[in-house]
């Protein structure tokens, strides 16, 4: 195999590489060969969840215990009991790995997107959204093929509030089985919950805004806001945001 795989990369060894990762349920994605963001932020959980330095490739050694690991560990893996099957393998929550990516993949987007300035001009003379390529796969991924890509990629009124479909893309890139944005529906399948996890959904009544738990320490509450800047849930950035549990008017999850 190369040295290193790294988002960009694609081929057999990507493809192995999320094979490995889904049997560990990191992954969800396809099994395309093409190292995307979907990759990377199952790789980042990995690592964590392995104890490894902070990164976002997989050199060969990396590679190695991955596909070990995946043997041991992983879905339909490892020794096979008396009776014949696979034993399991006991984690506090099955969704643990999935949460973590959803929120490396939020995390990796702080600063990426300031939607209320311009980038700039293209080649057809209009002013454009600063960070609108990460903008647009917002709203692909998670709202596909509701709103024209003019309008997303453009400064030009018509963008709607997408903190919600912000929140949605980083569980739907983090392996979350949950499906696309529903007008005047928002995120699909969604129920309550009086204690948030880490990867559950905030709720603030102003601007009907969403967001992603990052962390509950107490009353405190830790998260990752998309179309926000500071107290502005409006703002039209990707930031992190802490709050006191009676900010919100609720919490949700996508999980199980």
């Amino acid at each position: 195999m190369s040295d290193v795989l790294q988002r960009g990369a694609s081929g057999p060894e990507v493809v192995e590489l999320q094979k490995n990762l889904r049997q560990l349920n990191f992954y969800s994605g396809a099994l395309d060969g093409d190292f995307g963001p979907g990759t990377e932020a199952a790789l980042v959980a990995y690592r964590e969840w392995r104890g490894f330095d902070s990164g976002v490739d997989a050199d060969e050694n990396l590679v190695a215990t991955l596909a070990a690991d995946a043997q041991t560990y992983g879905s339909g893996a490892g020794e096979i009991s008396e009776n014949g099957e696979a034993p399991e393998v006991e984690v506090d929550d099955p969704n643990a790995a999935v949460r973590q990516a959803a929120i490396s993949a939020a995390w990796g987007e702080i600063g990426q997107v300031r939607a209320k300035n311009s980038g700039g001009t293209d080649e057809t003379g209009q002013e454009t959204r600063d960070g609108w390529e990460r903008l647009m796969e917002y709203f692909h991924v998670a709202a596909p093929g509701i709103w024209s890509d003019d309008v997303i990629k453009y400064l030009k009124p018509g963008l709607p509030s997408w903190c919600g479909i912000f929140t949605l893309w980083a569980l739907k890139t983090g392996g979350a089985g949950v499906g696309d944005w529903g007008m005047g529906t928002g995120i699909p399948g969604i129920r309550q919950v009086r204690d948030p996890k880490p990867g559950d959904i905030g709720y603030i009544e102003q601007n009907q805004h969403y967001c992603l738990i990052v962390s509950v320490e107490g009353d405190t509450v830790y998260s990752i806001d998309g179309n926000t800047v500071g107290d502005d849930t409006g703002g039209g950035e990707v930031n992190d945001r802490t709050r006191s549990r009676g900010d919100y008017a609720g919490f949700f999850t996508v999980f199980n």
